[in-house]
């Protein structure tokens, strides 16, 4: 399949999960011994199609712990920047975004979590295919980066690029894998 196909696949396989909200909690509490040692990270606000986290953030001590989000600056350029949220606003794709001043680069943080349709099974990410992702942490180390995905969704055999992005670890409502 090509990965326009296999992102299709992925979208409709997400929709059909069975009890999707008690497997997410298990995938909160599994990430959340993981985040325990970090104080700067770069977190998402879910979609429809990715894990909701949300829980995670809006309950966490922000003096011990600072959670930044995506933010698009350029669709021409495929870039965004990640803000530690004053307030929320809709964005430029319909998606939840950041407002506030206070900025982070991927290379500032501890940890970066990191969404996707699905993982295959070198770690690699399979995003929605515009690139933000990839282009905003293409000089990171796998291991600092964490995917989040249902088990039950690991792992998709896709066509992997040069570009793609590879997660060191993926936490699953089954616990972590790590690569």
């Amino acid at each position: 399949m090509t990965k326009k196909e296999v992102r299709a696949f992925q979208k409709k396989r997400i929709l059909e999960i069975q009890n999707r909200f008690e497997k997410e909690e298990k995938i909160k509490s599994n990430l959340l011994a993981r985040l325990q040692s970090c104080k700067r990270i770069l977190a998402y606000r879910a979609d429809l199609w990715e894990v909701n986290l949300d829980s995670i953030w809006e309950n966490s001590d922000s003096k011990i712990t600072q959670f930044y989000f995506p933010r698009v600056t350029s669709i021409e350029t495929k870039s965004m920047e990640f803000i530690r949220p004053s307030s929320w606003e809709i964005g430029a794709y319909g998606l939840s975004e950041p407002v506030g001043t206070d900025k982070i680069s991927p290379e500032e943080a501890d940890l970066l979590i990191v969404p996707a349709l699905g993982f295959n099974d070198k770690g690699f990410r399979l995003g929605r295919g515009a690139g933000f992702y990839d282009r905003a942490f293409q000089n990171i180390k796998p291991k600092k980066m964490i995917g989040i995905s249902f088990l039950e969704l690991f792992s998709i055999d896709f066509p992997s690029s040069d570009y793609d992005i590879r997660v060191g670890e993926l936490v699953t409502d089954s616990g972590v894998l790590f690569f």
